[in-house]
């Protein structure tokens, strides 16, 4: 609080893994959400029928589409506080569709029936430690490079967001690791992916601070007076 008995509005970087982390409980909850369907409906069954696949895949995708619709706007509430200008519904919609594709190729792998993968002994660990991550970065990257096409709108530095993505991938494929040898099937593996991908989600946000504080505003006049970094 100063003199003025003004309390000191919250940091950019305060805001942002907030914002994070009320996405990452959502998200979560939504995930439990999806699983508890996919047993109701015994979408992993052979004898389960087309319809009720179909009707699986559709409230999954749905679903997955609406835990990226939230983080999509409770960051875009930081971002525009930054950025004057920023494009929050196209922001919104990006991740949407995001949701939307992510969330049908979640709900198939959920429906296929195959015989359980055995996990790789020991000598493997590396190769496959490598590969995830290699993965992850991957697809950071590629995550990154598509947010970085909105941001550009708004701010100067976009492209710096790309590499801070990629490197928050390294993350999301330690997760892909732990899910590999971690329980296969029932609510311990759905446990487990929840409280990895919460965690991941905000490990990402942090990573991406730095990038987050670099951005800056392309109309520099319309910029907001930013308190000393914190």
């Amino acid at each position: 609080m100063d003199e003025a008995g003004d309390y000191t509005a919250p940091s950019i970087g305060y805001r942002w893994i907030k914002a994070n982390i009320y996405s990452a409980l959502f998200t979560a909850v939504l995930g439990f959400l999806v699983y508890a369907l996919a047993r109701g409906l015994a979408v992993s069954e052979p004898d389960t029928g087309v319809i009720a696949r179909s009707v699986f895949i559709a409230a999954g995708s749905i679903i997955t589409a609406l835990g990226f619709a939230v983080y999509a706007r409770l960051t875009a509430g930081v971002l525009s506080r930054k950025l004057p200008g920023f494009p929050v519904l196209t922001w919104c919609l990006l991740h949407i569709l995001i949701g939307l594709a992510l969330g049908a190729l979640l709900s198939l792998s959920e429906i296929s029936v195959g015989e359980t993968v055995e996990q790789a002994g020991d000598e493997s660990i590396l190769g496959i430690a490598l590969t995830t991550v290699m993965i992850g970065i991957l697809a950071g990257g590629i995550f990154g490079s598509l947010q970085a096409l909105v941001l550009r709108k708004a701010a100067r530095n976009a492209k710096i967001w790309v590499g801070y993505s990629a490197l928050g991938g390294v993350a999301f494929g330690v997760a892909l690791l732990i899910a590999f040898y971690g329980p296969q099937s029932g609510v311990r593996n759905e446990l487990v992916s929840e409280v990895v991908g919460a965690v991941v989600t905000v490990v990402i946000a942090i990573i991406l601070l730095p990038a987050l504080r670099r951005l800056e505003p392309r109309n520099l006049s319309l910029a907001p007076s930013a308190p000393p970094p914190s």
